[in-house]
C-alpha cells in the first residue's frame, strides 16, 4: 500500500510538474526573467536622449526614485502603452505604411482580423559555363654546362584550364497586410528581389531549384483597433473590473503583452532569416553586417517619471498626428544604376515616419507622469535618431541589385528596433510589478509565503471571532472523563520550510451523539459507536509556485496506555467507512502522510459538463456525487481499557491500575489471538469488582503459564532437534574422515638408525 502511494503521489507530483511548464511558458511569453542590471542600463541610455528632446527643466527619473501614488502606476502603464503603439506605428509607417494603407487596414479591422505576412522564396538556376586558364607560380632552375663557363637560369610554369560553373541565385521577399483569409487583395508593405551569381567547379546546383519559405505571420488587429480614426492613440486600463488587480495584471495590459510576445517573435524569425540563412549565399562580401544595430536609436518606452512633477494644471492632452514622407539619399554602384535610373550615382530611398502619437489620458496637478505634449518630441526623437542610423547605412552599403544591399540593412534595423520597443514594453511592464512587489516587501519587512499569510489569518480570527468560535489547533487528549490523558491526536501541517505546525479548524463539537454510527470489520460483524463529535473545516493557502502543504495525522501515546486509531471516510449520516486501522501503544509516535485531492469547484464542474453529452453528463454527475460524498475525511479514536472492561464482564473502571493485566490482556488478545470467552468473568453478578478482576487474572494467569509451557515445550522440541541434527552431522563428518584414511596409503617405514 505504501509503495502503491508512492507511486500516486509521484503521479501526482509530475502532473503539478507539466502544469507548471505549461503555465511558464504561457506566461514566459510575456513576462520574461526580469535583469535588473540590463533594464537600467538601456534605460539609461534612453534617458540620455530623452533629456536632449524634452525641456531643458525636465528631469525624467525612474519612477522608485520619484515620490508618486499607486494610480500613477496606471497612468505610468498606459503611457508607456501608448508611446510602445505610437512607436510600432512609425516603424511601420517607415516600412511603407502610408495614410491610405492605413486607413483600408483600420477599416478591415473592424469587421476582420489583420495579418502581417513575410513571405521569401528562393530560386536557382543553371546560367552558363566559363572557362579561363589558372598560372602556376614561376619555378626557376639552374643548370650548368661542362663546356661553358658559369650556370644558366630556365624558368618555367604550369597553365590549367580551369572549368567554373554559374548559378543564378533569386530572391524575392516582401512584407503585406491582409484581411482575414483574403490572400489575393493584399496591402504591400514593402518588396524586393535581389540576384547573385553562385561559382561552383562542378555541375552540382548549390541550392535547391526553388525554396518557398513558410510564411511568418502575426496579427496586427489589436494594434489597429488601438488607433482612432483621428490617429489619436487611446489605451485606457479599466479599473472598475474585477479582474484588474495591478498595472500589470489586468485584461487591457494582458493583450498589450501578448500582442508585443508575438510581434517580438515575429521580428525575430525574419532577423534570423536574413542573417541565418540569406546573407551567407552572398560570400564571401566586405560588409560589416555587426553594424546593422540599433545603437544610437531612441527607443520611445520609457517607464519614467518628471522628478519635479507638482504644481501642473489638471489636463487632459491629444495629440493630433500624420504621415509623411522624407528621402534618404543612399549610393549606387555600376550595376545598380541602370536599375535605378540608369544614369545617376545616387538614389533616395523613402523614409516614410509618422507622428501617430495622439495620447489621452488625465494627469492629475500632483502627478508626476510626464504629460501628454512631451510625447512628440520623444517620438520626434525617435524618428530623427532612425533618419541618422539609416543615413550611416546608406553609406556603407550599396543599391546594387544584390543579396545584401542597402534595402535589407534599413529593413532589418526596423526589424531590431520594433523588436526594440517590444522588449522595452514588456520589460516595463514588468519593471512596474517588480516595483509594486519590492516596495511592498520593504513595507512588509520580508516576503510573505503561505505560512506568514496563514499567521495573519489567524490574527485576523481572533479579532474576528469570538474565542469559542474562531479557529483553533485540531489537538485532542485522548482521556476518559477524570483520568489523565492516554494520548494526544493532532493533524499538523508542514509547508516549504519544512516546520509542523497544528493545523487551525473551524470546529463544530457535539458532547454526546443522538444516534449511533457504524461499520463494518467484516462480512458478519458490525461495530456501532457513539460517543463525542466534531466535525472540522479549514482553509489551506497556497501560493502559484509553492508546492502543496503535507497535512500529517498524529497520534502519541504514554507509557503503559493505549488507544484504537481507524481512519476512513464519511459515507453517511450513520456510516462510517474505514479505511485503515491500528493499535498505538506504549510511547508510540505515529505519523501518516494524508494524500489531499482536488476535485473541481461547482462552477468548473457546471463549465466542464456543459458541452458534454446528455449521457456523459449524467455519469459525471453521479460520478461527483460519490466524490462528494466520500471526501469527508474520518478518524474514530477507541480507548481500550473501557472496550476491554465491558468484554470481559467487568466494573466500569476497575482495569485503570491493573497495568500488568491489561498488558497481559493486550498480549493474548493481539498476539495469540485468544477468544474472550476464555477470559471473561463468569461468577456471580454481586461479587465485588476486586473479586471479578481477580477471576480475570486466574484465567489470565493460568492462560499465560499454558503460554510458558507450551513455549517451553517448544524449545525442549527445538533444542532436541538442534542436538540431533548436531550428532548426525559429526557423524558424516567421522564417516567421511574414516573414508579417506582408508583409501590413503600406508606411510613409509622409517630409516634404519
Amino acid at each position: 500500500q505504501r509503495v502503491r502511494e508512492r507511486e500516486r503521489e509521484r503521479a501526482r507530483e509530475s502532473e503539478r510538474e507539466s502544469q507548471r511548464e505549461r503555465f511558464c511558458e504561457l506566461e514566459g511569453r510575456m513576462t520574461e526573467a526580469y535583469n535588473d542590471l540590463e533594464f537600467r542600463n538601456r534605460v539609461e541610455k534612453g534617458l540620455e536622449q530623452a533629456k536632449r528632446a524634452l525641456h531643458i527643466a525636465k528631469k525624467p527619473k525612474l519612477p522608485e526614485d520619484v515620490h508618486h501614488d499607486y494610480k500613477d502606476k496606471f497612468l505610468l502603464a498606459e503611457q508607456l502603452s501608448c508611446l510602445a503603439i505610437s512607436g510600432g506605428l512609425n516603424t511601420l509607417s517607415t516600412l511603407g505604411l502610408t495614410d491610405d494603407k492605413m486607413a483600408q487596414l483600420q477599416g478591415w479591422a473592424d469587421q476582420h482580423t489583420v495579418t502581417l505576412r513575410f513571405h521569401a522564396e528562393e530560386r536557382c538556376t543553371f546560367d552558363r559555363e566559363e572557362k579561363r586558364k589558372v598560372e602556376s607560380a614561376k619555378h626557376v632552375t639552374e643548370v650548368s654546362h661542362s663546356f661553358l663557363p658559369g650556370k644558366s637560369k630556365i624558368s618555367s610554369k604550369t597553365v590549367t584550364k580551369v572549368t567554373d560553373y554559374i548559378w543564378k541565385f533569386e530572391v524575392q521577399h516582401s512584407i503585406v497586410a491582409y484581411k482575414g483569409v483574403d490572400e489575393k487583395n493584399a496591402v504591400v508593405f514593402q518588396g524586393r528581389q535581389g540576384v547573385y551569381e553562385i561559382k561552383t567547379s562542378t555541375k552540382t546546383a548549390p541550392r535547391k531549384d526553388v525554396v518557398i519559405r513558410p510564411h511568418l505571420e502575426v496579427d496586427i488587429t489589436w494594434l489597429l483597433n488601438s488607433i482612432q480614426d483621428d490617429l489619436n492613440v487611446g489605451f485606457l486600463i479599466n479599473r472598475e473590473k474585477e479582474s484588474c488587480h495591478t498595472p500589470r495584471r489586468n485584461d487591457q495590459v494582458n493583450e498589450a503583452l501578448n500582442f508585443f510576445a508575438e510581434f517580438r517573435t515575429w521580428c525575430n524569425h525574419i532577423h534570423n532569416y536574413f542573417i541565418v540563412t540569406l546573407f551567407p549565399v552572398q560570400s564571401p562580401h566586405n560588409f560589416d553586417l555587426h553594424s546593422i544595430n540599433t545603437d544610437g536609436v531612441m527607443n520611445p518606452v520609457l517607464p519614467v517619471f518628471e522628478a519635479e512633477g507638482k504644481g501642473r494644471e489638471f489636463q487632459m492632452k491629444s495629440v493630433q498626428g500624420s504621415i509623411r514622407d522624407e528621402e534618404v539619399e543612399v549610393e549606387c554602384d555600376e550595376a545598380g544604376k541602370a536599375e535605378e535610373d540608369g544614369s545617376s550615382s545616387t538614389a533616395c530611398v523613402t523614409l516614410r515616419s509618422s507622428v501617430l502619437c495622439g495620447i489621452e489620458f488625465m494627469i492629475s496637478d500632483e502627478s508626476p507622469v510626464l504629460p501628454a505634449d512631451y510625447a512628440n518630441p520623444i517620438l520626434e526623437e525617435q524618428k530623427r535618431s532612425i533618419r541618422e542610423k539609416m543615413r550611416e547605412l546608406a553609406k556603407m552599403f550599396k543599391l546594387d541589385g544584390k543579396i545584401i544591399t542597402v534595402v535589407e540593412a534599413h529593413l532589418l534595423l526596423l526589424i531590431l528596433h520594433a523588436r526594440d520597443i517590444c522588449n522595452g514594453y514588456i520589460h516595463s511592464i514588468n519593471y512596474i510589478e517588480d516595483l509594486l512587489r519590492r516596495q511592498l516587501v520593504q513595507a512588509v519587512g520580508k516576503e510573505v509565503n503561505a505560512a506568514d499569510f496563514a499567521d495573519y489569518m489567524n490574527f485576523h480570527h481572533r479579532k474576528l471571532y469570538q474565542h469559542d468560535l474562531g479557529p483553533s489547533p485540531f489537538c485532542y487528549a485522548v482521556r476518559r472523563p477524570g483520568h489523565y490523558p492516554e494520548g494526544i491526536l493532532s493533524l499538523t501541517k508542514s509547508g516549504d520550510g519544512g516546520l509542523s505546525e497544528p493545523l487551525q479548524t473551524f470546529t463544530r463539537s457535539m458532547e454526546e451523539a443522538t444516534h449511533p454510527m457504524s461499520f463494518s470489520i467484516n462480512a458478519a460483524t458490525k461495530l456501532f459507536f457513539r460517543g463525542e463529535r466534531h466535525l472540522h473545516a479549514c482553509m489551506l493557502h497556497k501560493f502559484s509556485g509553492m508546492a502543496e502543504p503535507t497535512i500529517t495525522l498524529e497520534g502519541r501515546t504514554r507509557q503503559f496506555s493505549s488507544f484504537i486509531l481507524v481512519v476512513g471516510s464519511i459515507g453517511g449520516v450513520d456510516l462510517f467507512l474505514p479505511k485503515a486501522a491500528m493499535i498505538v501503544q506504549n510511547k508510540d509516535h505515529l505519523k501518516i502522510p494524508l494524500l489531499l485531492e482536488q476535485i473541481p469547484t461547482a462552477k468548473e464542474f457546471r463549465d466542464a459538463i456543459q458541452s458534454l453529452s446528455p449521457e456523459q453528463q449524467r455519469f459525471a454527475k453521479a460520478y461527483r456525487a460519490m466524490q462528494l460524498e466520500s471526501t469527508l475525511f474520518g478518524v474514530l479514536v477507541i480507548q481500550i481499557k473501557p472496550q476491554l472492561e465491558v468484554l470481559l464482564k467487568l466494573p466500569h473502571d476497575s482495569l485503570t491500575k491493573e497495568i500488568k493485566l491489561t498488558q497481559q490482556l493486550m498480549s493474548l488478545f493481539v498476539e495469540y489471538q485468544i477468544p474472550s470467552d476464555l477470559l471473561s468473568y463468569d461468577g456471580p453478578e454481586d461479587s465485588t469488582a476486586q473479586a471479578k478482576v481477580a477471576v480475570v487474572r486466574k484465567y489470565v494467569d493460568g492462560m499465560m503459564n499454558m503460554i510458558d509451557e507450551s513455549k517451553a515445550k517448544e524449545l525442549e522440541e527445538a533444542d532436541m532437534k538442534l542436538a540431533f541434527k548436531m550428532a548426525e552431522e559429526e557423524k558424516l563428518s567421522q564417516d567421511y574422515s574414516d573414508f579417506f584414511c582408508a583409501a590413503m596409503p600406508p606411510p613409509p617405514p622409517a630409516p634404519a638408525a
